[in-house]
């Protein structure tokens, strides 16, 4: 009579659904297992960590190898300023050494232009002085 009223059924429904929960509450828990114990987990934590620290190395290493060259970059102006001011100043200084002698050379020929001019004066006295005595 319980079958044909169907309560056999609803109790067979009940059993095999009171069965079916352990095993899904079961599998929750496997899901909800910590990340520790997952090696995939724990895998793909390290690749990633990894994968992080290279790229920030390469960045690093990049920006290094980027300031060292437009260091030498900066290096050779630099070199090719300072021989050409060492080239100006040595131009400069050869000039200004020339100058010098040119103004030595002017000022001892003045000197000489002077004791000539005093000598002229010396011997014109000189020789008025003897006219002077004549007359």
């Amino acid at each position: 009579m319980t079958r044909l009223v169907g309560f056999e059924e609803e109790s067979s429904a009940i059993k095999a659904a009171a069965l079916e929960q352990p095993v899904s509450q079961s599998q929750e828990l496997q899901a909800k297992q910590p990340l520790s114990s997952n090696p995939f987990a724990k895998l793909g934590l390290m690749g990633a960590a990894t994968l992080a620290i290279v790229l920030l190395a390469a960045g690093f290493s990049s920006q290094l190898m980027n300031t060292s060259s437009q260091k030498s970059k900066n290096n050779i102006v630099v070199s090719q300023r300072r021989s050409q001011l060492t080239t100006a100043f040595s131009s400069q200084g050869l000039e200004k050494e020339i100058e010098i002698l040119k103004t030595k050379l002017a000022l001892a020929e003045q000197a000489e232009l002077i004791n000539d001019t005093a000598k002229n004066i010396n011997t014109y006295t000189k020789s008025f002085s003897v006219w002077d005595r004549h007359s």
